[in-house]
């Protein structure tokens, strides 16, 4: 949790979480400003300009893309860089 608040506050993001476990039934809910922040959000209101999603399957991929992130600094390498048009996720 205590990342999702730094990126909250570093980035100015609005950031939601939810983590459930079903073995104690627990559910924990983060929501940087308001839990009604999202109600709005949603990948086709328009003003979403780019939308990802990522869940336990693709974490060969988020591994890479914070690999080249952390090198270069930004995403901007993905598309000049013939190393990152290798990957296979």
């Amino acid at each position: 949790m205590k990342k999702s608040m730094q990126l909250s506050i570093l980035a100015k993001a609005v950031v939601q979480v939810k983590i459930y476990n079903p073995e104690d039934g627990s559910l924990i809910e983060y929501n940087s400003k308001s839990p009604n922040d999202f109600d709005e959000i949603y990948p086709k209101n328009g003003k979403i300009k780019q939308y990802v999603k990522f869940s336990d399957d693709n974490y060969d991929l988020v591994d890479f893309l914070e690999e080249k992130i952390t090198k270069h600094g930004n995403l901007n390498f993905f598309f000049h860089d013939k190393e990152s048009s290798e990957f296979e996720a």
